[in-house]
């Protein structure tokens, strides 16, 4: 995946961080995620005003002291714990006092776009309410999400665009919730109807060399993002994204029987960027490389 260019309002976040070493970065769907590696800094302060709504992972493995501050509320000092995870809304600060002699840290930027917020919140399952900054969000289901989005950033195509907004998704869905921007949505019971399910699974299988967006699918059964990952799953027993990729290890398992086509091709041919992708991602599911299982079907 090529490095996207940055928005101004997302790019201008890290300006007043000291030390970075790498940064990555990646867009879907209107949520642009950027992820920043800083070494051992010295004394210093960190100061984020972003003028769109935007979610912060930091994780260092040295628990050192900070001091955080947001807006004009009373600053609260802590321990790094090994992963914070904030939530600062557009027009908001956040400000952070790192001492000298930490080790350094890894932080996520996950921006929603004003085109991405207006779809969200068009949504039946939202309010149209603001959603609060929060200086320290503690619940572990957020925490996890962001860490897995963190390893998508930094290993792109691992899992797939669709995978990577499942987990966007998901996150929003959860600070919306403990925001009050979101409604209470009635459990999904029966599914998608057999005419969805249908179209979703031919739009898949139809196009398993290339990336289909969950708006694609979601619009292709006349359901909200939110809705149709439910339903999706509730019919299925399986996400989207884990529905796609268990369809293309199919599609290559056929194509490797056939031998006529080489690993680079066979790769491209559903959907993974690289032969060393492929190789990877395949061995993960099934558990052995797909040269190995290839031998293992002529003998």
């Amino acid at each position: 995946m090529n490095a996207p260019v940055l928005p101004d309002e997302v790019a201008k976040l890290a300006l007043s961080h000291t030390g970075i070493i790498s940064q990555r970065s990646a867009i879907w769907d209107g949520i642009v995620c950027d992820l920043i590696v800083k070494g051992p800094t010295g004394d210093h302060e960190v100061v984020v005003s972003p003028t769109i709504d935007t979610l912060f992972l930091t994780r260092s493995s040295d628990p050192h002291p900070l001091v955080k501050r947001l807006n004009k509320q009373p600053p609260r000092a802590l321990i790094h714990p090994g992963s914070i995870v904030n939530f600062v809304a557009a027009g908001d600060s956040l400000t952070t006092q790192v001492p000298r002699g930490n080790s350094g840290m890894e932080r996520l930027a996950v921006s929603i776009l004003p085109s991405a917020q207006k779809r969200l919140t068009q949504s039946d399952d939202f309010h149209s309410g603001e959603m609060r900054s929060a200086m320290i969000i503690e619940r572990p289901l957020c925490h996890e999400l962001l860490k897995a989005l963190a390893e998508e950033v930094t290993a792109p195509g691992q899992r797939g665009q669709l995978y990577a907004e499942t987990l966007v998704l998901a996150a929003l869905l959860d600070l919306m919730k403990h925001s009050g921007a979101l409604r209470r949505v009635a459990s999904v019971k029966g599914g998608l109807t057999p005419w969805q399910l249908r179209r979703v699974e031919a739009m898949i299988n139809d196009r398993l060399g290339e990336d289909v967006s969950l708006a694609e699918l979601a619009s292709a059964a006349n359901l909200s993002k939110a809705h149709f990952a439910r339903a999706f799953h509730q019919s299925t027993g399986v996400p989207p994204h884990k529905y796609q990729l268990n369809a293309r290890i199919e599609h290559a398992k056929r194509l490797l029987r056939r031998g006529d086509m080489s690993l680079t091709e066979v790769g491209i041919a559903c959907g993974f960027g690289a032969q060393s992708q492929f190789i990877r991602v395949f061995n993960r599911v099934i558990g052995v490389t797909p040269g190995v299982w290839r031998r293992l079907q002529k003998t």
